[in-house]
């Protein structure tokens, strides 16, 4: 039985790693610096494991399973780089579980080095979507109790949307902007729709980042039209091993 255990809980990690991507505060002057690193999962093809992490955060159980070794690994990185701060994605199903919170009570300690990113996808099982809102609202006032910095992946798109960034901003650090939904899209409506959320961040205050920088065009456009954000994407660099953190 113990045996039994042991080896599904081998099976639902196994392959498992972690990269990094790092965000870059850029300005007009001077060069960029990198602010934090955003901690992605892969599996042995080397891609996010999409449906394998689906089937983890479906259940309660299997929820905790992968927390407990994402907790080690984060110890383990976390007291090697003192000094480096790190992002970590939290989907709204997750939040529904007690092990999230039991992980998130673990980890607060390192709150410091943490910022806990909610991601814009709705949870999986939810009666109707003013509940879930509720149950946003709640949990970012609950994560940054615990110390953390909170930001919003992806404003804009499925839950995160601009009266959820409205309502919860007192509890919110950080916006996540993606230009990979903008690619059929001309540049100057794309432009419009990010100087519209910068401004917004602005009035509360909260800092901005543009994923999906691409090219050297794409990010020095940003700084020309006077959008100054964090930015992150492949331009900037790949994702990488724990390695690229020396």
């Amino acid at each position: 039985m113990i045996e039994d255990i042991a080896r599904n809980k081998h099976e639902l990690i196994e392959g498992f790693y972690l990269v990094f991507q790092p965000i870059f505060k850029v300005c007009p002057s001077g060069t960029p610096q990198i602010v934090d690193y955003e901690i992605l999962l892969r599996a042995a093809d080397h891609c996010f494991p999409k449906d394998r992490f689906q089937n983890i955060i479906e259940d309660e159980d299997r929820n905790g399973i992968f927390l407990s070794w994402f907790a080690g690994k984060l110890v383990e990185l976390i007291t090697h780089f003192p000094q480096k701060k790190f992002d970590i994605n939290i989907e709204p199903q997750q939040l529904q579980y007690q092990s999230t919170w039991d992980f998130l009570s673990r980890m607060s300690s390192y709150s410091d080095q943490l910022i806990i990113e909610i991601t814009e996808r709705a949870p999986l099982y939810f009666e109707y979507s003013s509940k879930n809102a509720i149950i946003l609202e709640g949990s970012l006032s609950k994560i940054k109790s615990l110390g953390y910095e909170v930001a919003l992946d992806d404003v804009g798109n499925g839950q995160n949307s601009l009266g959820e960034v409205v309502k919860n901003y007192p509890n919110i650090d950080r916006l996540k902007f993606s230009m990979v939904c903008f690619r059929n899209i001309k540049d100057q409506i794309e432009l419009n729709f990010l100087k519209s959320w910068i401004k917004l961040s602005e009035e509360y205050q909260l800092e901005i980042v543009v994923e999906g920088i691409e090219t050297k065009e794409m990010s020095a456009k940003l700084v020309e039209d006077n959008c100054y954000c964090l930015q992150q994407g492949f331009y900037w660099q790949f994702p990488k091993g724990v390695d690229s953190l020396n």
